[in-house]
């Protein structure tokens, strides 16, 4: 590849709608790329990086803008352009694709007359955001940097006793450690962006969404208590924390959380009260006056009939 040459990935299932798009972006110096599934194309752009990707919104298990984010997480190249491709069109989604840093929202429709401006103009935008030779082996250390330290968090918490989880700054949940899976039998496929809400007790869950989402939105630390299913149909309770990390800015950039197994106390602390009630109801029942001297505190208990007893 010379350095004329661009690289477009085409996430599609349809050969024809790729082979179209080929054809219709038709030049020497570009590179095609066809990847048909999300999963073949995410470990493609963790081996490669790529100037544009083309991506249909409707992959076989996941949405265009979904996979944008999980890529945002897991690519090991920065991603220039992202552009979406769509059967329907729908502005509220091509809204929201567009605030979360995608390039463009093209529908089949008007690719033929918009599809050839917006790479142009994504290769353009490119072209003036490129910064200078020597600072290209500076910012490439300081990305390599934190990998590898995210990396290292990462290994160091799937060795922490409580479930555990990483979220980007809207609250997407994009990697959880192995208690996590050990405990619901589930993966991340299945559990990325909100899908956790699939292991929570129905009678908390709207409950519990209310209020994460009001902390993901402020910025403000998260603490709530509720019941998570294990992988044997049964559920049990947990303390559940999120801390937002901030960069030098103060600008929220990861929610870290982690649910603490809390079910043993819950059941201790039921006994304990049981206990109190039925020792209560004892006192009350009898026509014994009763008192307990504490030696380490001090605190001495009368029992009302042992007050009236006293006169």
């Amino acid at each position: 590849m010379t350095k004329r040459d661009k690289s477009i990935l085409i996430i599609h299932s349809n050969k024809q709608n790729c082979d179209e798009y080929i054809d219709l972006l038709n030049n020497e110096h570009i590179i095609f790329t066809l990847e048909n599934t999300s999963k073949s194309a995410l470990l493609r752009c963790q081996q490669q990086s790529f100037d544009i990707i083309l991506c249909d919104n409707h992959l076989d298990d996941i949405q265009a803008l979904d996979f944008f984010k999980q890529l945002q997480q897991t690519a090991s190249q920065h991603i220039s352009s992202f552009i979406i491709l769509t059967k329907d069109e729908c502005q509220q989604e091509a809204i929201k694709a567009i605030k979360a840093g995608i390039d463009d929202y093209i529908t089949y429709a008007s690719a033929r007359d918009n599809l050839p401006q917006a790479i142009e103009h994504a290769l353009n935008k490119q072209q003036s955001q490129r910064p200078l030779s020597c600072d290209v082996q500076k910012i490439d250390d300081e990305i390599s940097s934190l990998r590898q330290s995210e990396e290292q968090f990462r290994s160091m918490v799937n060795f922490i006793p409580q479930l555990a989880w990483i979220a980007d700054e809207n609250g997407w949940i994009f990697w959880y450690n192995q208690r996590w899976y050990d405990y619901t039998g589930t993966h991340l496929e299945e559990m990325q962006g909100w899908g956790w809400k699939k292991v929570h007790h129905p009678d908390h869950i709207h409950r519990v969404v209310d209020h994460v989402s009001r902390c993901f939105l402020t910025g403000e630390i998260w603490e709530d208590t509720f019941p998570l299913k294990g992988k044997d149909g049964l559920y049990r309770w947990f303390l559940s924390r999120a801390h937002p990390i901030k960069n030098h800015q103060g600008q929220v950039i990861r929610w870290f959380g982690t649910n603490t197994d809390i079910t043993e106390q819950r059941e201790a602390e039921a006994k304990m009260r049981q206990a109190e009630e039925r020792y209560e109801l004892a006192i009350s029942g009898t026509s014994d006056g009763i008192w307990d001297w504490n030696p380490i505190t001090n605190d001495i208990f009368y029992s009302p009939r042992f007050k009236e007893m006293l006169g």
